[in-house]
Parts: structure tokens; C-alpha cells; sequence
């Protein structure tokens, strides 16, 4: 009797063992779970680190804008004064007009202007100036200046460094040679600063302000010529003396030619002639 409940008292003791075993293992992976659940959500819930490099947007372009226009119109007297007001209306300039009359009634009339638009109205102005007649050719070209205009601006930003540095330096005693030597050097800077200044000033005109060159001719119609009636008389007379100086050289020239051919001429006619004497000494003994 001892020895059996020495073995269900040992069957107790390893059940509740394992049970022990199986329940700390249980709560073992319990807790591994659960670290691992809670774990994954904040490596995906974080937040994304901000892009420390910002998008930073283009310059737009520097662009010098030229324009060629031909027209053909109706009537020049009314089609110069219309493109006055175009420009004017479009707050631009006429820089050139050159206004080219026939010298005779074989030439059209022709004219070249060249003005000057701010380029935001340049398709307008251009529009315009179609209206005003047959566009026989239309062209517009743009030359990128961005890159001489940054070049002209630090150029420019670096010497007046200079000339403040040597403003700086003439303030200081020195000998006279130094401060001679320093002066010279001031000028060439201020002329140079000058120069690269009045090319940065034109190239920006140039690029707020587009040109035009427009290429006027009128339509072409020859009026006749009502002559006067002696004029006409001397017309005819002139011709007619024309006609005969060309008859008579003609007709000197086929002399000369016969007579420098007439040994041969004589030659051929010889045999004819000898005929013709015969015959005529036949009939004469009949």
C-alpha cells in the first residue's frame, strides 16, 4: 500500500509539472508574441524623415526676341500711318522708317521699319501688322542670354568690390608713387565697371523690349502712258531710219561678199557663156 501511493504521489508531482512547464512555456510565447505584435506596428507607424532638400524652381529663360515681317499692301500712303498707331498701342517705339518712292512707273513703292515692342506683346503687335495686308513672310527667332547676364552681374558685383577696397587703401597714408599708383588703378576699375554696367543696361532693354523689322511693299499696277502725237511721230521716224541703216548694212555686206567671190563666179560662168556664143554663132552662118 505504501508503494502505491509513493507512485501516485510521484504521478502527481510530475503531472503538475509539466503542467507548471507547459503553462510557463505558454505564457513564454504569449509574451513573445506580444512583444512582436507590438513591435511591428511602430517600425511601420513611423514617421517618414522630411526631404531636407526642397525642390528649388528654374529661372525662367532670358530670351532677346527679333522678328521679321513682309507685307504686301494696297496702298502705302494708308498702311505707314496705321503701323505708327500699332506701335504706339501697343507702348512701343518706332526705332527706323525709311520710306522708298518709285522713281519711275516700272518700281513699286516700297518701306522698311523697324520698331521696338515690349515682348510681352509681341504676338499681339504682330497680329496687327498682319491685318494690314498679305503677310508674304513671318519669322520670329530668340537667343538665350541667361548665361551673359549672370556673367555681366558677378562681373560687375567683383569690381565694385575692388573699388571699395581701394577706396579703403587711399584712405591710408602713404607716399605719393602709392597713392598715384592707387588712383590709376581706381580709374581703370570705374571704366571698366562703366563698360560691363551700359552692356548689362542693353542687354536687359533688349530682352524687355522685342524688335520688329517690317518690310512694306504696295501692290504693283503700271498706269499707261498717254504719249503726245509728235512724240509718237518721232517714234515712228526714229524706227523707221533704224530700219534702213540696217537694210543698206545688209545689203553693203552681200555686195562685198559677191565681190569677193566674183573670180570664182567668173570661172563657173565661163562654160554658160561659151554656150551662148556658140548658139548665137550658129544661128547668125543659118
Amino acid at each position: 500500500m505504501k508503494i502505491v501511493k509513493a507512485r501516485r504521489w510521484a504521478l502527481v508531482l510530475c503531472s503538475s509539472a509539466m503542467m507548471v512547464g507547459c503553462s510557463a512555456a505558454y505564457q513564454e510565447q504569449a509574451m513573445s508574441d506580444s512583444v512582436t505584435q507590438n513591435a511591428v506596428p511602430e517600425v511601420a507607424q513611423a514617421p517618414a524623415e522630411p526631404n531636407l532638400v526642397a525642390d528649388v524652381p528654374k529661372a525662367p529663360p532670358q530670351l532677346i526676341k527679333t522678328a521679321q515681317l513682309d507685307l504686301t499692301v494696297e496702298s502705302m500712303a494708308e498702311a505707314l500711318p496705321q503701323v505708327s498707331a500699332i506701335a504706339q498701342q501697343q507702348q512701343g517705339d518706332i526705332v527706323s522708317l525709311e520710306n522708298i518712292k518709285p522713281q519711275n512707273n516700272r518700281d513699286p513703292h516700297t518701306a522698311t521699319v523697324e520698331m521696338r515692342v515690349p515682348q510681352a506683346q509681341l504676338d499681339a503687335t504682330l497680329e496687327q501688322l498682319s491685318s494690314l495686308g498679305t503677310v508674304r513672310r513671318q519669322t520670329v527667332t530668340a537667343e538665350d542670354v541667361s548665361q551673359q547676364l549672370v556673367d555681366f552681374q558677378a562681373r560687375l558685383r567683383n569690381l565694385r568690390k575692388t573699388e571699395q577696397m581701394l577706396l579703403k587703401i587711399m584712405d591710408r597714408s602713404g607716399s605719393m608713387g602709392e597713392v598715384l599708383q592707387v588712383t590709376q588703378k581706381i580709374s581703370e576699375v570705374r571704366s571698366q565697371i562703366e563698360q560691363i554696367d551700359a552692356q548689362l543696361k542693353d542687354l536687359q532693354t533688349r530682352i524687355a523690349y522685342s524688335t520688329i523689322n517690317l518690310d512694306i511693299e504696295a501692290i504693283f499696277a503700271p498706269t499707261p502712258v498717254n504719249r503726245p502725237v509728235d512724240a509718237q511721230f518721232g517714234d515712228t521716224w526714229n524706227a523707221a531710219t533704224h530700219s534702213m541703216k540696217r537694210f543698206s548694212v545688209g545689203l553693203t555686206k552681200v555686195f562685198l561678199w559677191l565681190l569677193a567671190y566674183s573670180p570664182y563666179l567668173v570661172l563657173f560662168s565661163l562654160p554658160w557663156l561659151f554656150m551662148r556664143y556658140r548658139k548665137f554663132k550658129m544661128r547668125d552662118s543659118g
